[in-house]
């Protein structure tokens, strides 16, 4: 393979366009996949591209972008000393035991720092393919074709706004197409590439992909032709409009756990899908949410929807722990009463299973969460349901602990 980077200036400035494109597959992983310490990977594919602008050897590359991951993935899951051998240890036993699990299949018991460490071997193939498109093929339409699928898609199926990531896809694209294009001419042509004639080539382009976009933005948009596809693509797999798999828009609904309960009734059939998992020292009831008023075809809560927050060590005053026998100075006797079930959630969901007399729920934060910040708990005064957040934003917790005490009831109250 030849690689045509014979000017570093005009090598610079299509890469950084191709950076430009390229962080647009960055800034949807917070919304879309709660992904944090997305700046580590803007810095790696910067370091990346810098070293392909200068055409350094591939050992040395190589090397300087293990080391780059290596430390990364401590900075992100580890807390021990930086120039210790124990992190290590610990993360070449989690990725000869990750790699097994490659292998066989079982993608969602992969744990965050090998899927870390695999994003980063993405991003390293794909600048590899960048370098190949814009310095030896002087073609990047079909990376600029997938980008603007992969925003399209994402706008439509998730709650990434891409209004604004449209516009500069587009102009970051068509500026690159347009550079590329006369670099192939130049080269097809053998004229001499000089700065007049690349200006010449430039300004207009410019000027046209800029007009272009202002009179995009500001002309009056038609309606859509088309009804939205996102109500019926859901309906087809079995899922409501929120997400849960119900089977509307089928004549058979499943039963289980869903948000929207006001519409009951009809054939269905059973799902045994494990929702959450418990491992406690007695039988419990345990609930998500709670809704007290059936409406003839569902249930509703009664009361308008207000939300309260909470801290960790707040007590929450919800039905299930009225009555709670106050503690007492004996910790003895305090630890008899309480007693302890440890929650893994199946299914992802940033709300907390909860039982009959729970006083405290304990978890250890996720990785990749900022440690710093503080946790809370947002509980809807109208269906008691508990969800854990940070900084307003929801917080995905699957394995934690209830802290409860066996309530007693009298027959005649």
């Amino acid at each position: 393979m030849t690689i045509r980077e014979n000017n570093k200036g005009l090598s610079l400035i299509l890469y950084l366009f191709s950076f430009f494109l390229l962080l647009e597959w960055i800034y949807p992983l917070k919304e879309v996949a709660n992904t944090g310490n997305t700046s580590l990977f803007i810095i790696f594919i910067i370091l990346s591209f810098i070293l392909y602008v200068f055409n350094a050897p591939f050992f040395p590359v190589f090397v300087l972008k293990i080391i780059f991951i290596s430390f990364s993935l401590h900075h992100i899951f580890f807390d021990k000393p930086i120039f210790g051998i124990e992190w290590v240890s610990i993360l070449l036993t989690d990725f000869m035991k990750n790699i097994g699990l490659l292998f066989a299949g079982n993608w969602s018991q992969l744990t965050n720092e090998f899927r870390t460490m695999l994003f980063f071997i993405l991003l390293w193939l794909i600048m590899y393919l960048l370098r190949y498109w814009v310095i030896v093929r002087r073609n990047v339409f079909l990376f600029f074709v997938m980008t603007i699928v992969y925003i399209t898609v994402l706008d439509t199926f998730t709650p990434y706004n891409s209004k604004f990531a449209i516009v500069r896809t587009v102009f970051f694209g068509f500026v690159l197409l347009g550079m590329l294009f006369f670099q192939r001419f130049v080269e097809r042509e053998n004229v001499r590439s000089t700065q007049k004639l690349m200006t010449k080539w430039m300004v207009p382009l410019s000027v046209m992909i800029i007009g272009s976009i202002f009179i995009a933005l500001i002309a009056p948009k038609a309606s859509p032709i088309w009804p939205d596809p996102v109500p019926y693509l859901k309906s087809y797999a079995g899922a409501d409009k929120n997400g849960n798999k119900e089977g509307i828009g089928s004549s058979v609904k499943k039963v289980g756990y869903r948000v929207d309960d006001s519409k009951l009734g009809g054939p269905f059939e059973g799902d045994d899908t494990v929702v959450f998992r418990v491992v406690a020292e007695s039988r419990q009831y345990w609930r998500m949410e709670t809704k007290d008023l059936y409406t003839g075809k569902g249930w509703k809560a009664s009361k308008p929807d207000a939300t309260s927050t909470y801290r960790m060590q707040d007590d929450i005053p919800i039905s299930l722990n009225k009555g709670l026998v106050p503690s007492s100075k004996d910790e003895k006797e305090n630890r008899k009463k309480s007693k302890s079930a440890s929650i893994t959630l199946e299914q992802r969901s940033p709300n907390l299973v909860h039982t009959y007399g729970f006083t405290n729920i304990l978890y250890n934060k996720p990785s990749g969460i900022d440690p710093e910040k503080e946790d809370a708990f947002s509980v809807n005064d109208a269906t008691e349901k508990i969800t854990a957040i940070q900084n307003n934003d929801p917080l995905y917790i699957r394995d934690y602990m209830v802290i409860y005490q066996l309530q007693r009831y009298s027959i005649k109250k």
